[in-house]
């Protein structure tokens, strides 16, 4: 699957099911399909990504038609104008989609595209480094809308880190190598707390050398596991060099959980 993880479906129950644009008969009736070619093979999995397509075909008709319309009552018979009715629609984003293509996908949920309920076992990434210069407008506006975390400066690899951990099953793991800007730098600091509040940190650690010759940054990786503290947590903070992993010390996560910013200050 090629897909903007960052950005999913909407959801169903939000202000904009007040507005009659959502198609809910076709998209019960695609999840059963999609439930079904998961398990298929054959003859049958033919039939069923047709039937599929066609009821995609279906629901593009209904959304043009509705939005269409000039004027639309709501749930509570209030009228609607049309410039009200633009907010995302999971109708329009699923019979956009084509799951039977080599193509691109301008979304990403893990229940549709996978069949995965709950979240995953485990993510790991070497995530983009986009920085807010290289975003435009719009898409800070949607980040900071959909980002609990996007906050004052964007830089893409916080959001993934936010993402993969909303992505996480109970107990689930994360393994990200990003620059370690991010374990100081005040743009950082809710991408922090909601980690050290969501997670235990097992392990941080720093290459000794320059990982990538094209990015002209120092990096750390991070291994996160998704569950309450419940327990006072050590984390192992390691140094790499080539083959050898050498372990310098073990830090209570109550000390940067405690500190104003949350802030990771490590020395060696």
């Amino acid at each position: 699957v090629c897909a903007n993880s960052l950005i999913g479906l909407p959801p169903r129950k939000n202000e904009q099911m007040f507005f009659n644009i959502e198609d809910e008969a076709s998209i019960t009736k695609l999840r059963k399909l999609r439930d079904e070619y998961f398990v298929s093979y054959g003859k049958k999995k033919k039939r069923i990504e047709s039937e599929f397509l066609a009821i995609q075909k279906e629901m593009r008709q209904f959304y043009l038609k509705q939005i269409s319309r000039k004027v639309q009552k709501n749930l509570f018979g209030q009228e609607i104008k049309a410039k009200d009715k633009e907010a995302p629609s999971v109708t329009k984003m699923l019979a956009q989609w084509n799951p039977f293509a080599d193509e691109p996908c301008d979304w990403f949920d893990p229940e549709w595209m996978f069949g995965v309920r709950g979240g995953f076992d485990m993510v790991i990434a070497n995530p983009p480094y986009v920085s807010a210069t290289s975003l435009n407008v719009k898409q800070k506006a949607d980040f900071k809308k959909i980002f609990n975390t996007a906050k004052g400066r964007i830089d893409t690899y916080g959001l993934f880190t936010e993402k993969a951990i909303t992505l996480l099953n109970k107990d689930g793991c994360i393994s990200y190598i990003v620059p370690n800007k991010f374990l100081t730098n005040l743009q950082f600091k809710l991408l922090r707390k909601f980690i050290l509040e969501t997670c235990f940190v097992i392990a941080l650690a720093y290459p000794k050398e320059t990982v990538f010759e094209a990015a002209a940054v120092n990096n750390i990786i991070f291994i996160l596991q998704k569950r309450k503290m419940y327990k006072t947590n050590k984390i192992r903070i390691l140094e790499l060099d080539q083959n050898i992993r050498l372990e310098k010390c073990n830090i209570e996560q109550d000390i940067f959980k405690n500190d104003t910013n949350y802030t990771f200050l490590l020395s060696f």
